[in-house]
């Protein structure tokens, strides 16, 4: 039996992960699942407001990868020069699974450098994290899926006299290393393969 993958960030009880039965039950990523959705909700809805943390790899975040291998592409990928560039950017996310219920829309932090090249390949190496270090559970509109919009909106009917928000520290980042090609065909046949 090992403690949880994500430390203390769970919580102070590092045995109380995969539903307080780490002996019988495996979450590697230290996700969350649906008896977390209800304890959230149930959190929310008794009016105690108090705050609660998790690491950011602890979280499903969706299509993020792909949100940013796209951002990368468009903003990089026809740079056919060798150099490398900083970027700090925000890029909203949507997170997945049982997450959407309990994070839903969130900013995430994208940090780290691309370096381009003459052949107009690219390599991105950096990390992601919460932008705000925060989020908000207070069961607002956001841009799930149906049934997740559903269930958040009776969720904030149906507790609205005693419910009390509380946030969600989101701390900690993750590696994130990516790359990708161009057209070489429009490669840059002046470059030398020198940083500018």
């Amino acid at each position: 039996m090992s403690t949880d993958p994500i430390d203390i960030s769970g919580g102070n009880n590092t045995y109380l992960y995969v539903n307080a039965n780490p002996s019988n039950d495996i979450d590697i990523y230290g996700l969350y699942d649906s008896v977390d959705v209800v304890t959230m909700y149930i959190h929310y809805c008794s009016g105690e407001g108090t705050s609660t943390a998790t690491h950011f790899s602890s979280i499903n975040w969706g299509d993020l990868g792909i949100r940013i291998e796209k951002y990368i592409k468009n903003n990089y990928e026809s740079m056919c020069v060798e150099n490398i560039y900083k970027i700090n950017e925000l890029i909203p996310a949507q997170t997945a699974g049982a997450d959407r219920y309990i994070i839903g829309q969130h900013n995430v932090r994208l940090e780290g450098e691309v370096q381009t090249h003459c052949d107009c390949s690219w390599v991105f190496t950096g990390k992601l994290s919460s932008f705000s270090g925060f989020d908000l559970y207070n069961m607002n509109r956001s841009n799930r899926r149906w049934h997740a919009e559903l269930a958040t909106t009776a969720g904030r009917e149906l507790c609205k006299p005693i419910s009390k928000p509380f946030k969600i520290y989101i701390t900690g980042s993750t590696s994130i290393s990516i790359s990708g090609e161009g057209d070489s065909s429009f490669g840059n046949t002046s470059c030398k393969c020198e940083k500018l």
